[in-house]
């Protein structure tokens, strides 16, 4: 369930006995929750996309979503409009890919991916250009938030008190109650790293060799 930005700084405003906002400017307040939440999704992989891209004949190279931080899984079709139709593709490694490519680029239905910096690489490279004829999904990073009167946190429900804390800490700084931020710093961070399975991980599966796997299927199993 999605909550509004505004909650989370009203909460972090009524913990510093500071409900109206009086000792730090709205702006700021903003900035601080961004921070906060750019923070989070980089540590927790709590915000998950999906997102579409087209297939350009004889091309395997392509630029990942600026929002991107790591990708879950990738799959292609020949049929965009059949939801069924998406296949998964195999992640592969660099010198896997060098093996399979040879310094050449082959053409037909693609297979296997390949991870860079800022760009992926599709193997074989599509035959025929088709749109949306790619998918991906990923985590990724929350958009800066704008309005928070209005607009909502794109994380779940149980991060809430996560971001809270973090907006909490830059609102003490802030005010230059730096011992009191520094020791709900320590206890935060040491929080995001002992709940990290509860956030990240929805299912009751918690074996850790199976728990990515049997999440991501829960969702797909006969979707593609």
């Amino acid at each position: 369930m999605s909550f509004l930005i505004q909650s989370v700084l009203n909460d972090a405003l009524l913990a510093i006995d500071d409900p109206a906002g009086r000792n730090v400017a709205p702006a700021e307040q903003l900035s601080f929750y961004n921070r906060t939440a750019r923070k989070v999704a980089k540590r927790l992989n709590v915000i998950e996309y999906e997102a579409f891209y087209d297939h350009v004949q004889n091309t395997d190279l392509y630029k990942l979503p600026s929002d991107c931080k790591t990708v879950r899984k990738m799959f292609a079709t020949l049929t965009p409009t059949d939801t069924y139709s998406y296949w998964e593709l195999d992640e592969i490694f660099e010198d896997e890919h060098a093996g399979l490519t040879n310094r050449q680029t082959a053409s037909s239905d693609p297979r296997k991916y390949f991870m860079r910096q800022e760009y992926f690489q599709i193997y074989p490279a599509p035959a025929t250009t088709i749109e949306r004829g790619g998918k991906m999904v990923y985590w990724g990073l929350p958009p800066d938030s704008l309005n928070p009167s209005i607009d909502l946190a794109p994380f779940p429900d149980i991060v809430r008190e996560i971001l809270t804390e973090g907006v909490i800490i830059h609102l003490l700084k802030r005010m230059t109650r730096l011992e009191e931020a520094m020791s709900r710093a320590q206890e935060w961070e040491a929080s995001m790293t002992q709940d990290r399975d509860v956030m990240e991980d929805r299912s009751r599966d918690r074996r850790p060799n199976l728990r990515a796997r049997n999440r991501f299927n829960s969702y797909y199993d006969g979707q593609v």
